[in-house]
């Protein structure tokens, strides 16, 4: 998802980091899972927590095709005192994953990723971002926002008026991971919005930026949340 504006720094302070409620988190651990689909990898993942005095909170696993197919397994889990034993338990966990040729990924859901958002010229998607990371409903710690700005390019075709004068009947927008290839990457979350023909150009416009902020809401949510795995060249999403 591409979106406008001017460049500008946060500075060296962490946005919205005070709203957060980090004590609710402070022993909250997650687990993102990717490994051939066999027998045991669920038994073992929780005996292992269960062995290390964690208790699993949510649980939810996918696999592209349960004879030989690909397994992706995301675990949270409450684990006193995680802060301090993090390191181990990680150490511990790798010798089980390296057994199940697992891809894994361990987090701790009190400590803020740190977050960077890049952006062009229209300020409506990354308000979103920012305001919803300043009461807390996005664990981020933002950084700094930085754009690219050409003041004496010409002016590019306005997205809502074609859409008016060719009578469109849905504006949707999309949020993916980014690649070297334009637009290719994994997709994220989608969404679209009905109008009829008596919309303006204006009204195209405004509820095209509606879908597109809360799409940019919903994906950088779920990444922040570890509920995103990208395999090959999709995402396998635990909503």
């Amino acid at each position: 998802m591409e979106t406008d504006f001017r460049a500008r720094s946060a500075g060296p302070r962490t946005l919205g980091a005070g709203r957060h409620d980090g004590d609710r988190y402070a022993e909250i651990g997650r687990l993102l899972i990717t490994c051939p689909h066999r027998p045991g990898i669920v038994a073992a993942v929780s005996s292992f927590l269960f062995g290390s005095g964690a208790n699993i909170t949510e649980s939810q696993q996918y696999s592209t095709d349960p004879f030989g197919g690909t397994f992706f397994l995301r675990i949270e889990f409450h684990l006193p005192a995680l802060a301090e034993r993090f390191g181990d338990l990680a150490r511990s966990f790798g010798e089980l994953a390296g057994r199940f040729s697992m891809r894994w990924q361990m987090t701790r859901a009190g400590e803020l990723k740190r977050v960077a958002i890049t952006v062009s010229r229209a300020g409506h998607a990354l308000q979103e971002i920012l305001w919803r990371s300043h009461w807390g409903e996005l664990r981020a710690g933002i950084r700094m926002v930085i754009s690219y700005h050409r003041d004496a390019e010409e002016a590019a075709a306005d997205p809502g008026q074609q859409a008016g004068d060719r009578g469109v009947k849905l504006i949707g927008a999309t949020a993916h991971y980014v690649t070297s290839e334009l637009d290719a990457g994994p997709i994220i979350e989608q969404d679209i919005v009905r109008v009829g023909h008596r919309c303006s150009a204006d009204g195209l416009r405004q509820l095209g930026r509606h879908v597109e902020r809360a799409v940019l809401a919903r994906a950088v949510n779920w990444h922040l949340a570890d509920r995103l795995i990208v395999h090959q060249n999709k995402t396998i999403a635990f909503t």
